[in-house]
């Protein structure tokens, strides 16, 4: 095995997944068969073998049964092969490899929490696309988008775990599902390969899951959000010796506006009072939006080749930090950002009159903004915040929102280190200079920390806050991602539904008025609809992906069908 990252090659799937399948009893299954199958389970629990391959000739019903009587007994299983080929594995939770137990402190309880689930650190998040990358037929389509980030447990919180559709969890998984802790390490092996025309995914064990395949979702197609991998319908197994490990720690996610409540609630105060919050001036398009950042190469003078220009998070070697915010990486390998913006600058101020003499007067008010580590479904613990060990203070990408530090983006001048006086917030392909700000005096109001002469610069590859002497500012280029992620609140009225849209810091982006019997399809469109009509700034291009949605969508049932035997047979 590839134990703690390793790269394994070797998976020959195509990935073509097809057909929806009906839903049958498994109470069809003649009793004498199902008392054999769960002697067979029995004996496989007993046994010291990892997993338990039944033969194709196990037919659709038996595997339906096979896959409700091993979530019973907190076995996982996943079905392989096409057709008459087609054969389900069992495997056993790999209890010896969950981590310790973590004392339960005062505040760990979650009871609105979004998701819980298992999310990998650095190196397993760039071994698994590594992995993906070299041993899967394709790879990852480069404009799919990238996660990598976790595996699920259950929806909720630990006290009170729900499958994908709200369904409660057999009482084996529950009772499994209680003994985890906030904080606790897991290892994940990775078994596993799905993947369809929308969505690339990876099974993996180590960890009950209310998901009949647990897995983690390794990118997907414009426009298709993560839980996409939910329907991935074929997997390929991975061979014994080349399978390999992760290793993540497990979290209960709360929606970032979910979070700002409870902070509020404990405070004393109200949610418009908590920080970042969108300021009173306009708020600018790049509020909400998640990008890559690279650093310019100029010619001849940078010692990073433009392909490995990109910033990621590394591993200090001589303090042994992880998550520092470094050069280094390839577009595949860097890591994702997110803008928030949390106030302007007062405008008309002069800056760099040092580094860049007699200075420049920025005449425009400049938005500011915090940065998030990753897309809006992350768990706490991941902004970008520095740590001041000397020479100057260094940027990791492991802080509360609370903690995170406060940037301008300042366009700079064609081929120059100059920022352009009217602060226009260009293209990707423009430059870009990284300005460190502190609050001046108004709530919404920033000012250049000792006027822009020590901007964010870099020691050693290192992304770090000038401190001790004066530097112009890098040149960087900023490339975004097409989204714009916003939750939904629902509230079922008599005959309509109301969906309450905010953005990612809670901010109120508009309100929809839908019919009792709308689909997410038509929510979609609508909400698309809107965004652009009331908010004329938005992004042209962009792709919409609801997520922390809280409450339902209905819509009327499907007529009931008589069992399809050549689609039965097929499953």
């Amino acid at each position: 095995s590839h134990h703690g990252g390793g790269v394994g090659k070797g998976y020959k799937g195509d990935g073509k997944g097809k057909g929806k399948g009906k839903d049958f009893s498994s109470d069809q299954v003649p009793e004498d068969r199902r008392s054999e199958l769960c002697d067979q389970l029995e004996a496989f629990l007993q046994g010291p073998d990892p997993h338990l391959e039944m033969p194709p000739t196990v037919t659709g019903l038996e595997r339906k049964f096979l896959h409700e009587q091993a979530e019973l007994r907190g076995l996982t299983t996943q079905s392989f092969g096409q057709g008459r080929e087609r054969y389900i594995c069992i495997f056993k939770q790999e209890r010896s490899v969950e981590g310790p137990v973590a004392e339960e402190r005062e505040g760990d309880a979650v009871e609105q929490a979004s998701y819980t689930g298992v999310f990998l650190d650095t190196r397993s998040r760039g071994a698994l696309l590594q992995f993906c990358a070299s041993s899967v037929p394709g790879g990852v389509p480069h404009h799919w988008s990238q996660f990598c980030d976790h595996m699920t447990i259950c929806v909720g919180a630990l006290s009170n775990p729900k499958t994908e559709d709200y369904r409660s969890v057999a009482d084996t998984v529950q009772k499994q599902i209680a003994k985890y802790r906030e904080g606790q390490e897991f290892e994940l092996k990775v078994v596993s390969v799905g993947k369809d025309d929308h969505v690339l995914a990876v099974g993996v064990i180590g960890c009950t899951s209310c998901n009949r395949n647990p897995h983690i979702t390794v990118a997907t197609a414009p426009g298709y959000p993560p839980n996409t991998s939910n329907n991935i319908k074929k997997w390929t197994m991975i061979s014994a010796d080349e399978q390999f490990t992760l290793t993540g720690v497990l979290r209960q996610h709360q929606q970032e506006g979910q979070k700002r409540r409870e902070r509020a609630r404990d405070d004393g105060k109200t949610a418009s009072q908590q920080r970042p919050q969108r300021p009173e001036a306009k708020t600018s398009s790049w509020h909400g939006r998640s990008f890559k950042l690279r650093l310019h190469c100029e010619p001849g003078q940078s010692p990073t080749p433009e392909a490995t220009s990109w910033f990621g998070l590394g591993e200090r070697p001589e303090t042994g930090q992880r998550n520092a915010l470094m050069d280094g990486f390839s577009h595949e390998a860097a890591a994702r950002f997110t803008f928030h913006q949390v106030g302007v600058t007062a405008g008309n101020e002069l800056l760099n009159p040092s580094t860049l003499p007699p200075g420049v007067v920025m005449t425009a008010k400049v938005p500011v903004y915090t940065l998030e580590g990753a897309l809006c479904f992350r768990p706490d613990a991941e902004w970008v915040r520095e740590v001041d060990e000397g020479p100057g203070p260094e940027y990791f990408v492991d802080g509360a929102d609370s903690e995170g530090s406060v940037f301008a983006f300042l366009p700079l001048e064609a081929g120059t280190h100059r920022p352009r006086p009217g602060g226009e917030l260009l293209g990707q392909d423009a430059f870009y200079g990284i300005y460190y700000m502190e609050r001046a005096g108004d709530k919404d109001t920033y000012g250049y920390w000792n006027q822009g002469d020590w901007p964010v610069y870099m020691i050693e590859g290192q992304l770090c806050r000038a401190s001790d002497e004066c530097n112009p500012p890098l040149q960087v280029h900023v490339e975004f991602d097409q989204y714009k992620f916003i939750s939904l609140e629902f509230a079922c009225k008599e005959d309509t539904i109301l969906a309450t849209a905010r953005g990612m810091s809670g901010d109120l982006l508009l309100e929809v008025v839908l019919d009792r019997t709308e689909t997410l399809r038509g929510l979609h469109k609508k909400v698309k609809q809107e965004l652009y009509k009331q908010h004329p700034d938005t992004p042209a291009g962009i792709c919409l992906t609801l997520t922390g949605a809280e409450g339902q969508l209905l819509s009327p049932p499907p007529p009931p069908s008589e069992p399809d035997q050549k689609l039965l047979d097929f499953l």
